[in-house]
């Protein structure tokens, strides 16, 4: 994937305008061809990281708005409903639910990660779990108030300890 190369060398705009162009053409293989190129195909994979790689380039390049738009859409797809139903996705397609609690991060929309709301199941997906409660932290410590970001550490601490999170 060319974009990658984009990256590297700051070219942002390369890598968010192709990886537009693919999840376009990604779109339309999910809608002719359910069967090869949807949520439960393997080509699956490549779509999602069409996403995450438009994100990233967003991230890096200042294009929040169109970086939570993308994020957004991906989520979509990666819900705990997709998850509960599909469990075997959960090990290699659940980190990108997160993307979005990325994206607020990196532009300090810190009173926003406050709204965020945990995925009911925080063991089916605890890589969102864990991005929003860290979020959470790093909001409350922005916004000055110490004592909430260290009850946020806490809470990650007591998730990341907990027996039943292992993979």
């Amino acid at each position: 994937m060319s974009t990658h190369i984009d990256v590297l060398v700051g070219d942002y705009e390369s890598c968010v305008r192709w990886n537009y162009e693919a999840i376009l053409a990604d779109d339309h293989c999910m809608k002719s061809s359910p069967s090869t190129a949807g949520t439960i195909s393997f080509y699956f994979g490549y779509i999602v990281h069409n996403y995450h790689m438009l994100v990233y380039g967003c991230i890096l390049g200042g294009m929040e708005e169109k970086a939570m738009q993308v994020a957004r859409k991906l989520n979509g797809y990666l819900n705990e409903f997709m998850f509960t139903d599909y469990p075997d996705l959960v090990a290699y397609l659940e980190a990108y639910s997160a993307l979005e609690v990325h994206v607020m991060v990196r532009f300090g929309r810190w009173e926003d990660i406050l709204l965020l709301e945990p995925p009911k199941d925080k063991h089916l997906m605890l890589f969102r779990a864990a991005t929003i409660i860290f979020a959470k932290g790093l909001a409350y410590a922005n916004l000055g108030n110490i004592s909430l970001a260290k009850k946020e550490a806490d809470r990650f601490d007591s998730l990341r300890k907990d027996p039943n999170t292992e993979m």
